[in-house]
């Protein structure tokens, strides 16, 4: 699903006089995913998504996208591991490589929290935002979201 979808949402929660703002989500992100491959490029995502979140002045409806190319894209699609051929070696998340998905991910880190959050996830977003907040490492990493 696209970002797009969710922005009646956030304009909803924003009319309750919650800040809310949308992931930068698009329907090719989830491209590398596919055949039950790793979720790392969607965790990323949500990641970036929620550092925006929690240090911005204020925040816009749809979070900005962090730096993506079409190259970026291909990249992640061919190391992305897992899914029915077991790239990297492996289905099984806890045995993937430490692959990191391509992209400018880091334009937040490292900045002090403005704002404590509450992720909201619908759909393969609603499980995957909750192997964000796990402190369990998935695919070479642990998000960590709840403690944060």
């Amino acid at each position: 699903e696209d970002a797009s979808q969710f922005v009646e949402l956030a304009k909803a929660l924003r009319r309750r006089g919650v800040a809310a703002t949308v992931a930068p989500i698009s329907t090719y992100n989830w491209l590398p995913c596919l055949g039950g491959r790793s979720v790392r490029p969607i965790l990323e995502r949500i990641d970036y998504a929620c550092a925006y979140a929690a240090t911005a002045d204020s925040l816009d409806l749809v979070a900005p996208a962090p730096a993506y190319t079409l190259l970026d894209l291909a990249e992640d699609f061919v190391t992305t591991p897992g899914g029915v051929f077991n790239v990297g070696g492996s289905a099984d998340p806890d045995l993937f490589p430490a692959v990191t998905p391509r992209g400018g991910f880091d334009a937040y880190d490292g900045l002090p929290a403005r704002r404590a959050l509450t992720v909201v996830g619908h759909s393969a977003a609603g499980w995957i935002g909750r192997v964000f907040l796990s402190d369990r490492a998935y695919g070479g990493r642990a998000y960590s979201g709840a403690s944060r």
